[in-house]
């Protein structure tokens, strides 16, 4: 069990304003992650770290913890997720292991949580990060000056079946966990060691965006996925 689940959720938002507390499956975003980390049991206190009243009630109707106003220096978008976290490390005082959950990603669920925990108390690395599977690097292309693509290997393999390569692997933002003292030390949620917990593709959804939001709705109205319980 760890000692701390982090939820971060400020109130300002240029993507899509009000996305914490905007409804998604009869309950704002934020009851997701809040009842998912709840419904893991593999955390003493969860809590969120945010500056606004609405997600305030939201957070603590789901069952989370509010147990302070996060700094308005820390409520700007230029403000470090680095930063954020270790305002909430120092306010409950946590000094074990912690996990940071973003409200943006619904569709991490209470057994992820409990997977990725197994590889953190599995393994020797200080920390887990969640990733979800991006094309491979042989079919991934950029563009020069002319728009004229360009491949980011070396060349374009003979072999047509993106099955045959190696898929790559990037943050999806939905799960991070971490030693507090491995944290303090080199202050990144990206320590030496870290090791990754490979999650699905609707479950790597993030919502930045209004067709993020619609995106997860009607996967929502499809019953594909569902709030923890």
């Amino acid at each position: 069990m760890l000692d701390l689940a982090i939820i971060t959720a400020r109130a300002g938002s240029v993507g899509l304003p009000g996305k914490n507390v905007a409804e998604l499956g009869g309950v704002p975003l934020i009851a997701w992650t809040v009842r998912a980390a709840m419904a893991s049991r593999c955390f003493r206190r969860v809590i969120v770290s945010t500056d606004g009243p609405a997600i305030m009630s939201a957070a603590r109707a789901a069952g989370a913890e509010v147990p302070f106003v996060r700094p308005a220096e820390l409520a700007t978008s230029a403000a470090r997720s680095s930063d954020v976290v270790l305002h909430a490390l120092s306010a409950t005082k946590t000094t074990g292991a912690f996990a940071l959950l973003q409200p943006t990603s619904p569709f991490r669920s209470a057994e992820h949580i409990r997977q990725a925990v197994r590889i953190y108390d599995g393994t020797p690395s200080p920390a887990v990060v969640s990733v979800g599977k991006g094309k491979p690097a042989a079919w991934q292309f950029t563009t020069d000056e002319t728009g004229r693509l360009q491949p980011l290997a070396r060349a374009v393999p003979a072999v047509s079946r993106r099955q045959d390569a190696e898929p790559l692997l990037a943050p999806n933002g939905a799960l991070y966990l971490c030693d507090v003292k491995t944290f303090r030390d080199q202050g990144t949620l990206f320590p030496d060691g870290v090791a990754g917990y490979v999650m699905g593709h609707i479950d790597s959804l993030d919502i930045d965006e209004e067709e993020d939001l619609a995106l997860a709705r009607a996967i929502v109205d499809a019953r594909l996925r569902v709030i923890d319980s």
